[in-house]
């Protein structure tokens, strides 16, 4: 596989993980531009103006917004930019009449308590605001501080923004007595659901096939422990690459797709047989992948530190040669797969669909597209600045044919022309790609279907005629439109969380204990610490100590937004 140059690997790879890095971040490294790891205050925050007018898109005087920087570490800046003066900044002023100023920046980790913080203590809050975090939402809704952005955004939202928001449950999230209180910024569908990557030459070497069920795979880990794929006379490999610090379901090194073949889904409410929600991690079929589990553990197809290493720990075995199977995102072929041939020169890699059970069932997660918000203060005049600035940030994200925008967000930056045509190879950019999303005050809100949409009309041998299809062919190489075309076929086998609400008051009274538990168990029944009928004593417990009354709760929120 011809991989594109480091900069634009790196580009990608933000575009994929973006909403992962700011939900999750941990990293210790803020880039040069940004503040110290304390929150800090701006100087340059002022209360709004008075509306400015608008005219021929431009409002005069300038209009301000008011928002904070909740930052990840993952922000790139060209020269002496910096989060609150760069390239997008910059555009909004001269081109929109729409001055950003941050109140305050942080790291995002820091973010919501310094929210809280503000809220508590009656302090000022931001015209705008980001976030994933669907309590902070509520707890803003309950204070009357927010703004009906619903409203606004049926007065004031584009049309093809509008459409990419039709489907009135992806409001739930942010909503209170029939009131839209959050707009969701969506995520890319699908972009975080499993596949399997396969080292194609171990099967090659061992002559085996991809396994179609899990004991198909079975037979595959054996080889790949006991074999010696690697021909280095030791047996020093795993079968399979798997993560459980942070649960079973997650992007890389993922585990759903095991208990989805025994018809269960982890710490997912999912429709039971009589059509209401059960919890997940409670049902039948988690025993049976928990007994696998504990099998696999015995026979060392999965490492002993499984249980302490999170995605990224657990993709390294697969880069540095110790395993042979990595389940993840179709982009995986992108970051860290292309580390893998580096690393162990004459490798190849191939993804293939999850395994099935004996029975032919498929599953695996499902990860939904609205994990993220932006909410108004009500007291904020300028909701229609507001969404002029998102609707031109729509047309950049979903490359509208005709829009300022249709080829990416700034020339030179994100892309560059050459020979009167789009060029998104990074090695063609002085200083290399840059992903001026993050210079944004939100993340620019996508059509969540375009960009696989795209991938698999591109598998089948489409000719990239618009420009989003343009930008999927030149930004993502070949490999990534085959795993999209592989994930399109099992799509509909996905499991997705039904329940959207806010946390119920059990959740946030019981659910610490509750995780705890559950967390507890599986561990000790997959190490062989308890034995496997420990699992009946912790549905037991469960229901007891607080989920008969989470699942009251959360089937209430069921039946009332599915009379």
């Amino acid at each position: 596989m011809k991989l594109k140059k480091q900069s634009t690997i790196m580009t990608i790879v933000v575009t994929m993980l973006l909403s992962l890095l700011a939900a999750c971040s941990s990293s210790g490294n803020e880039p040069a531009s940004s503040p110290t790891n304390a929150p800090t205050e701006s100087a340059t925050a002022q209360p709004s103006k008075e509306p400015g007018n608008n005219t021929n898109g431009k409002f005069d005087p300038p209009v301000t917004i008011n928002t904070v920087g909740c930052l990840v570490g993952s922000e790139l800046f060209k020269g002496d930019e910096n989060q609150e003066n760069n390239v997008a900044t910059k555009w909004a002023k001269e081109n929109l009449g729409i001055d950003i100023k941050y109140m305050w920046m942080t790291k995002e980790d820091q973010c919501s308590a310094k929210i809280r913080l503000s809220l508590s203590s009656n302090e000022a809050l931001p015209d705008v605001l980001f976030t994933y975090d669907q309590q902070l939402v509520a707890d803003l809704t309950q204070s009357g501080k927010l703004m009906d952005i619903g409203e606004a955004f049926d007065k004031h939202a584009s049309d093809e923004f509008k459409s990419s928001l039709s489907d009135a449950s992806l409001w739930y999230k942010g909503m209170k007595d029939g009131k839209r209180y959050a707009l969701p910024i969506l995520e890319s569908r699908h972009q975080n659901e499993p596949l399997f990557w396969f080292r194609e030459d171990w099967l090659k070497k061992l002559e085996l096939q991809a396994p179609k069920t899990i004991e198909d795979l079975e037979a595959v880990m054996d080889a790949f422990v006991n074999r010696d794929p690697d021909g280095n006379n030791k047996k020093d490999t795993v079968g399979i690459s798997l993560g459980f610090a942070n649960g079973f379901n997650q992007n890389m090194a993922d585990t759903s797709w095991l208990f989805g073949a025994y018809g269960a889904m982890p710490g997912y409410y999912i429709k039971g047989a009589d059509g209401k929600l059960v919890y997940g991690s409670t049902q039948p079929g988690v025993k049976q992948a928990l007994a696998k589990l504990r099998d696999w553990m015995e026979k060392g197809y999965v490492g002993m530190d499984a249980f302490s290493q999170g995605g990224g720990e657990a993709a390294a075995l697969v880069t540095n040669g110790q395993s042979g199977i990595l389940p993840g995102p179709y982009w995986q072929i992108v970051w860290p797969i292309q580390d893998v041939a580096k690393i162990n020169p004459g490798a190849e890699m191939r993804a293939y669909p999850v395994p099935s059970g004996s029975d032919g069932t498929i599953g695996f997660r499902g990860v939904g597209i609205d994990n993220s918000f932006v909410v108004v203060n009500k007291d904020f005049k300028h909701v229609d600045a507001l969404f002029a600035y998102l609707n031109k940030l729509y047309d950049g994200m979903n490359f509208i044919s005709g829009s300022e925008f249709e080829n990416g967000f700034f020339e030179g930056y994100d892309y560059v022309m050459q020979d009167g045509k789009p060029v998104y190879d990074g090695s063609k950019v002085e200083g290399g790609l840059i992903d001026v999303r993050r210079n944004f005050i939100v993340p620019p809100p996508v059509n969540a279907d375009v960009l696989f949409n795209n991938m698999i009309k591109l598998h089948e041998g489409a000719e990239p005629i618009t420009p989003a299809e343009i930008y999927a062919s030149g930004a993502y190489p070949k490999e990534t439109w085959e795993a999209a075309a592989l994930l399109d076929q099992v799509k509909d086998r996905a499991i997705y969380n039904q329940y959207k609400g806010v946390p119920t008051s059990t959740m946030l009274t019981k659910g610490d204990y509750l995780s705890k538990l559950e967390s507890e168990t599986f561990s000790k029944i997959v190490f062989g610490e308890l034995p496997l009928d420990a699992f009946d004593k912790f549905v037991e417990d469960w229901n007891a100590g607080g989920g008969e009354q989470i699942l009251q709760e959360v089937n209430a929120w069921y039946a009332s937004v599915n009379p």
